[in-house]
């Protein structure tokens, strides 16, 4: 099968090769192609075609691969649209948990449809909040394509934030074995908002970080902590930092 989604999009080839996929509805589902999530249901233009294609992010799927057991407990920060709610659900199990947190109303919508496509509602909560090192209403800045944010002083949007401590040692979630976070640089909000959970659980991280002050904030918390970086995990085209 031709392996759409590494096509570059700025070659004339790339283009070529992906004007087909123009004609597919956005709102059309289709099963995953490929991958270890082969025949789970996906909605067209939630993303990128590469995730129902199935080489959506391949150096982060395969940090996943790698952590993620049976049983498992994930937290999904920046959930997006349940693509890596999805995997984490079927690599920790019937007998595991996902705990997916996205403040965005139409990235909330999406996530839940795809729960539901996929019969996987009761192994996953949703928290309909930002990730911070605060609780209550920060401001955010949401992107023109609305599959991105982040919290910014002088954002448009107001949304309610919480803190991984919060979430597990007030509200009563599972403690998380590894967390994922894409949060659009507010990672090191997100890593002193759970010191407690960290000092207690030492949970595996899989960070997305934007920018390298991000990087070094998040370097510095994490050795702290005890903390290694896998070197492995890092990509020249990818921001992926693996970290247990």
């Amino acid at each position: 099968m031709l392996n759409l989604g590494v096509l570059p999009h700025d070659r004339w080839y790339g283009r070529l090769a992906r004007l087909p996929l123009r004609l597919i509805p956005k709102s059309a589902v289709l099963p995953i192609l490929q991958g270890p999530m082969r025949g789970y249901r996906w909605t067209v233009g939630a993303l990128t075609h590469g995730c129902w294609i199935g080489d959506y992010e391949l150096v982060r799927q395969r940090s996943f691969l790698r952590l993620v057991k049976p049983g498992a407990t994930v937290y999904d920060l920046g959930a997006n649209c349940g693509y890596y709610t999805l995997l984490s659900a079927y690599l920790a199990g019937p007998q595991g948990r996902v705990v997916a947190v996205e403040p965005l109303r139409r990235n909330l919508l999406l996530l839940r449809r795809h729960l539901v496509l996929n019969n996987l509602v009761e192994r996953v909560t949703v928290v309909e909040r930002a990730v911070a090192d605060v609780e209550g209403a920060l401001r955010f800045h949401e992107e023109p394509n609305a599959a991105h944010s982040a919290l910014r002083h002088d954002g448009e949007l107001e949304v309610r934030a919480t803190t991984i401590d919060a979430m597990v040692l007030r509200d009563g979630l599972p403690p998380p074995d590894v967390i994922k976070s894409d949060i659009e640089g507010a990672e090191g909000r997100m890593l002193r908002g759970a010191e407690a959970v960290i000092r207690r659980y030492h949970p595996a991280f899989i960070l997305a970080t934007h920018g390298p002050a991000a990087r070094e904030e998040c370097h510095e918390i994490l050795r702290g902590h005890g903390y290694r970086i896998e070197p492995e995990s890092q990509h020249p085209d990818d921001n992926i930092a693996v970290y247990e």
